[in-house]
């Protein structure tokens, strides 16, 4: 079986790696809820087990690439045409894209700003939201930038960088089962974001309960 996943593993093109890396990121960035962290954490420990033939750097490079660029596309498709993308968002995916959602994340990125754009790329509601509401809100674009290909290298990076040498210390106690050191983190990985999500999911219901008038708003722009 693991003879089996390796070959068909390895057989993948380099290119095709990285590119569904960055397309998966670059659409995430741009609200849809797609998991872009999990692809980057699966790519760098399936290249800790040479499953498949990319560099931890090619990972980091790549996703940094869709976050950069789908984050930007996010900016300027909501500052050009309005509120049309936060809509078809909401109509495709309600049960990510709500007018609590919607109304929590706008007043964080007004509150902080630079600091929300780059801090919000670890945090997967924030880091759906980023381009489209840094857009809405008109931040200049030069700060925008600024703080998006700041947050994305650091985010992607960073990731990409732990994951892979958590992997490299866990291959080489589990040389010859490094499918149990793949299974270890995905559980940890699964744990750890389901324990964020409520935290985030707090912090929204508590932030409307105590501002209905910018649930109303935000509903608004999504009607």
């Amino acid at each position: 079986m693991m003879v089996w996943f390796e070959h068909v593993m390895t057989g993948i093109p380099p290119w095709i790696i990285h590119l569904l890396i960055s397309g998966v990121v670059l659409l995430e960035s741009m609200g849809i809820p797609l998991p872009g962290e999990t692809v980057i954490m699966a790519a760098a420990v399936l290249s800790t087990g040479h499953f498949i033939s990319v560099s931890p750097l090619g990972i980091a490079v790549s996703a940094a690439i869709g976050a950069i660029v789908g984050d930007s596309l996010g900016y300027w498709v909501v500052r050009r045409f309005g509120n049309r993308l936060l809509r078809w968002l909401h109509r495709r995916f309600p049960r990510h894209v709500g007018a609590e959602e919607l109304a929590w994340t706008e007043h964080v990125f007004a509150r902080y700003g630079f600091l929300a754009v780059f801090f919000g790329r670890f945090i997967a509601l924030l880091r759906m939201f980023a381009g489209p509401i840094s857009g809405l809100l008109r931040m200049p674009y030069s700060l925008f930038l600024t703080a998006n290909a700041l947050g994305g290298i650091a985010w992607s990076f960073v990731i990409t960088y732990v994951i892979y040498y958590l992997g490299m210390a866990a291959d080489r106690w589990l040389s010859s089962a490094a499918w149990v050191a793949l299974l270890v983190f995905v559980v940890l990985a699964a744990v750890a974001a389901v324990f964020l999500r409520r935290r985030i999911e707090r912090l929204v219901r508590d932030y409307c309960a105590a501002h209905p008038d910018s649930v109303d708003v935000a509903r608004g722009r999504l009607a």
